[in-house]
């Protein structure tokens, strides 16, 4: 009988992760993207008990939210795409699975004393600057089976210069930059497989519940004002966290506003007359 990876017989993720590590490729998420196609199409039978990995050092293309470039030098940082099924019967919670992975990352670095939060809803910032993204992609289903096949997609810039990250279209940092010190980020990339698998299993079972309250304490901007750039408009407000559907709270003219998706920022004033 075939065993999902997320059944039970699986103890570690060292059972079921197959790694393939390029020194140089165009960007690991459209890899992954090519490799999908003949398990979407029936072509080739899906193996249900693997997260297949694809990571690199270097990229000469890589792609962030909205197929924007996520700049890539070689042996710097941290560009990795998951791939792995999730089943239809979950589908419900597909939506929160860049909050939960940004969740991750910062536990992680909790470890070694540095606080990033994260920016809703798949940023990290870290000392207001961006330091990891991350995305996430419903392929479609899996050619006659119930199950959806999943592409996650994390960057993570740990050991970039200063004069890299200026080259960023947007404020950006890394942990070398921050912290002094070069990292390790063969050593980061093997944790995060770990901690990753840990907590997207506690998620598949037990739902978003358990770590709303763990991502809202660290959520940028709470209790401030900011913009959130929406598909149809933009909204200004006080952000105060998020919903159990993981949606932003933002509170404007003493009304409550739930929103979705969209893009956050701070505004370059403060904003006194609401708690």
């Amino acid at each position: 009988m075939m065993h999902h990876w997320y059944d039970r017989p699986f103890k570690n993720i060292e059972q079921i992760l197959d790694v393939h590590h390029y020194s140089s490729i165009s960007s690991t998420q459209r890899l992954a993207r090519r490799k999908a196609r003949p398990y979407l199409q029936g072509n080739i039978p899906y193996l249900f008990d693997r997260w297949v990995v694809y990571c690199a050092e270097a990229q000469t293309a890589g792609v962030g939210t909205h197929n924007r470039k996520w700049h890539s030098p070689p042996s710097k940082n941290i560009y990795a795409t998951y791939q792995f099924d999730w089943p239809a019967s979950k589908s419900g919670l597909i939506q929160y699975v860049p909050q939960i992975v940004s969740l991750t990352i910062i536990q992680l670095l909790e470890k070694e004393a540095i606080y990033p939060q994260i920016k809703w809803v798949n940023d990290i910032l870290l000392n207001g600057k961006k330091l990891s993204g991350n995305l996430y992609e419903n392929l479609g289903l899996i050619k006659n089976t119930s199950s959806y096949l999943t592409l996650l997609g994390v960057g993570i810039n740990m050991n970039m210069e200063k004069k890299e990250v200026d080259m960023i279209d947007q404020s950006s940092t890394s942990l070398k930059i921050e912290t002094h010190k070069k990292w390790d980020h063969v050593a980061f990339l093997k944790l995060l497989h770990h901690a990753l698998f840990e907590n997207m299993l506690h998620f598949l079972h037990n739902g978003f519940f358990p770590f709303m309250p763990l991502i809202q304490k660290r959520m940028a901007f709470l209790n401030t004002a900011i913009k959130v750039k929406t598909h149809f408009d933009t909204k200004i407000g006080i952000l105060k966290g998020i919903n159990p559907d993981g949606a932003l709270i933002l509170h404007a003219d003493n009304t409550e506003n739930i929103i979705q998706y969209g893009h956050i920022q701070p505004l370059s004033y403060d904003v006194n007359n609401e708690s």
